[in-house]
């Protein structure tokens, strides 16, 4: 269905905000996912990306978040 269809679209826009996170350029992150929300409002989820881009994690951390996913 087209609910899919622009779920999908919205993930491979939001695709490309990723070394803007990673760079620290929040205008044009912020800008990419704000267009990716217009097809898809799941996509607005991925603002939260920007705050924990740099933030370095243990291993144990990870397997706690996937667990608790």
């Amino acid at each position: 269905s087209f609910t899919y269809i622009r779920e999908i679209l919205a993930c491979s826009i939001v695709w490309f905000s990723i070394p803007y996170a990673v760079n620290r350029k929040p205008q044009k992150f912020f800008l990419i996912v704000l267009l990716a929300t217009s097809f898809h409002n799941s996509a607005l989820l991925f603002s939260l990306l920007y705050f924990i881009a740099n933030k370095k994690f243990k291993l144990s951390d990870i397997y706690v978040c996937m667990l608790i996913a």
